[in-house]
């Protein structure tokens, strides 16, 4: 069995285990298109004892990509500093920078007043289980959508994320934000991007046509953005025992 190093952030103490064989073949067989659904089923199947909030859906994104990149960086390679192409892990990692904030106030806008909260993993999972229920909208466009739909919260109606109905919810206020004037809805991008920098925290995050990625840090920008897929946390026997030996990278 390989040994862990704990891993410790502002919120979070994690002792990790290595996979076992079974969850891996279980990963490895997951559909790819569910990427933060894989992603939650890693970090359960590797947690041994945590330390402030327990449900990994509960955390941020960005507290997500760090406990997965930590695991592959101690599992997957002699240099904890791991190849991504021609980047290095430490291009992305903003170790110094930890979670400070639980809000944003963005003012009055259109009437409304405008707050941001952080990128939840139950977020993320629900924005991509809604992918193609708001017809012409896909891909990018589609996660800035469900983004602004969690995150943008006007005159403090926020979305219930521990109701059952959650992914309703989410998908109501898509279809609404959808139909809003042009004009408006740039705007509102504008603000989520505005949020997306303030709550920024081990990783400085973006919107691309596959989800939610990690930017290089400053002075690494003719680096590409980074992702931490959960099955780059598996060996290739675990994908060839299912049938998947090929599957994309970070």
């Amino acid at each position: 069995m390989l040994d862990i190093p704990v891993l410790r952030s502002k919120r979070l103490i994690l002792e990790m285990k290595e996979i076992a064989m079974l969850n891996a073949i279980k990963l490895a067989g997951m559909s790819e298109h569910y990427t933060e659904r894989q992603n939650t089923f890693l970090i359960n199947s590797i947690l041994e004892k945590v330390e402030g909030i327990e449900n990994p859906l509960l955390w941020t994104v960005q507290e997500r990509m760090f406990c997965i990149s930590h695991y592959i960086a101690a599992t997957q390679d002699n240099d904890p500093d791991f190849s991504i192409g021609d980047a290095r892990y430490s291009d992305y990692l903003l170790g110094e920078k930890q979670y400070q904030f639980d809000s944003l106030d963005l003012g009055e806008y259109e009437g409304d007043l405008w707050t941001a909260i952080p990128l939840l993993g139950v977020m993320a999972e629900a924005i991509e289980r809604l992918e193609g229920e708001v017809e012409g909208i896909e891909k990018r466009t589609h996660w800035y959508l469900g983004c602004m739909a969690c995150q943008l919260i006007p005159n403090g109606n926020a979305l219930d994320y521990n109701s059952p109905d959650y992914d309703n919810q989410v998908l109501e206020r898509m279809i609404v934000l959808s139909q809003i004037p042009e004009s408006n809805f740039l705007y509102l991008m504008s603000l989520l991007t505005a949020a997306h920098q303030h709550f920024n925290h081990l990783f400085n995050i973006s919107i691309a046509d596959t989800g939610i990625v990690a930017m290089p840090r400053e002075g690494g920008a003719n680096l590409p953005y980074a992702r931490f897929p959960a099955h780059t946390a598996i060996t290739t026997l675990s994908k060839q025992l299912c049938g998947k030996s090929q599957l994309s990278g970070t």
